[in-house]
C-alpha cells in the first residue's frame, strides 16, 4: 500500500460489526491485548490507504471516531441496483389483501419471527405475505402466507414478486445497508425496516416508510396496517422510495463514482 495507491471499500468498519455482532453470533474476544493489537493494525491499514470508501455515513463516523481517520479521505458511496432493471408498474390500489414482502437468507436475523409474529397478530384479516428464505419456515396454519426457496439474485421470480407486493417488510435484527431494501425501493415499495446499522440513513421514517423497534412485532404490525388502511400515503411513499432509490442507489451513478475515486488515486500518486 506504500507503493500502490489503494482504495479500501467497506460496508462498516470492524468496530462498527462488533456493535451489531450478537445476530450474527459474532462476539469480540474477552482478550483485551488481542483486540487492542487487531485495532491497530486494522488503523494502520486504513491510515495506509490512499482512499477509504464506505457504504453509508455510519460506517464512515466510525473511521473518524474510532480509527482517527480524516474525514476528507473518506467517501461514502453506497453499492446500487440497476433502477430501470427494477422498475415496477406496479399501480396501489385501495383494495384487500394487501400484499407484503419479506426477503431474507438468514430468516431470523433478518426479522422473519417478528414478520410472521405480526403477520398471525394483527395483519392476517387485510394481507397476504410472501417470504423468500433459503431457510425452512413453519406456516402450518397461516393462509395466506406463501415461502418461496431458491430464487437468486436478479431471478425472473425475484422481481416478479417484488413487483407485485405493495409493501416491503424487512424488521433485521442486525445489517447494515441490505442490498434488499435497494431493490424494494427501486421497486416503489414503502419499506417498513429497523434501526440498526445504516438502515435509518436508508429508510427515511415517515418519508419511504417507517423504522420501528427491534423485535416489536406490535409494532410493525401497526405501521403496517397505517399503510395498509391509507392507499394515498402508500402511493406518495411508493413514488418517494423509488426517487430514493433513483437518488441514491442507482448502479451506474455510484460505480461510476467508485471508479472515479479510483482514478483520482492513481492521479495524486
Amino acid at each position: 500500500m506504500a507503493r500502490i495507491p489503494t482504495v479500501v471499500s467497506m460496508d462498516a468498519t470492524p468496530l462498527n460489526f462488533d456493535s451489531i455482532g450478537s445476530p450474527y453470533d459474532h462476539t469480540p474476544s474477552s482478550f483485551k491485548l488481542l483486540e487492542s493489537i487487531k485495532n491497530t493494525i486494522t488503523r494502520r491499514t486504513f491510515n495506509s490507504a490512499a482512499r477509504l470508501v464506505t457504504w453509508c455515513d455510519w460506517a464512515k463516523d466510525s473511521l473518524v471516531a474510532d480509527y482517527g481517520i480524516d474525514a476528507g479521505k473518506v467517501e461514502v458511496i453506497p453499492p446500487g441496483v440497476d433502477v430501470d432493471k427494477w422498475k415496477s408498474a406496479h399501480e396501489v390500489e385501495a383494495k384487500l389483501p394487501v400484499r407484503l414482502l419479506f426477503v431474507g437468507g438468514d430468516f431470523r436475523r433478518k426479522g422473519g419471527e417478528t414478520v410472521l409474529d405480526a403477520f398471525c397478530k394483527s395483519l392476517a384479516n387485510e394481507c397476504e405475505l410472501d417470504i423468500i428464505t433459503r431457510e425452512q419456515v413453519n406456516t402450518r396454519g397461516m393462509p395466506g402466507v406463501r415461502v418461496h426457496h431458491g430464487l437468486g439474485p436478479n431471478a425472473p421470480e425475484l422481481m416478479d414478486l417484488y413487483a407485485r407486493a405493495d409493501i416491503f417488510v424487512f424488521p433485521t435484527q442486525a445489517d447494515v445497508l441490505p442490498l434488499a431494501i435497494m431493490e424494494a425501493m427501486a421497486s416503489g415499495l414503502p419499506v417498513i425496516t429497523t434501526e440498526v446499522g445504516g438502515l435509518r440513513e436508508q429508510v427515511e421514517d415517515g418519508v419511504t416508510g417507517f423504522v420501528v423497534p427491534l423485535s416489536d412485532a406490535n409494532a410493525l404490525a401497526t405501521a403496517t396496517l397505517r399503510l395498509v388502511r391509507d392507499p394515498a400515503l402508500r402511493k406518495v411513499m411508493s413514488l418517494a422510495a423509488r426517487r430514493a432509490a433513483e437518488e441514491k442507489y442507482n448502479a451506474a451513478l455510484n460505480y461510476q463514482r467508485l471508479l472515479d475515486v479510483c482514478k483520482q488515486s492513481v492521479d495524486r500518486a
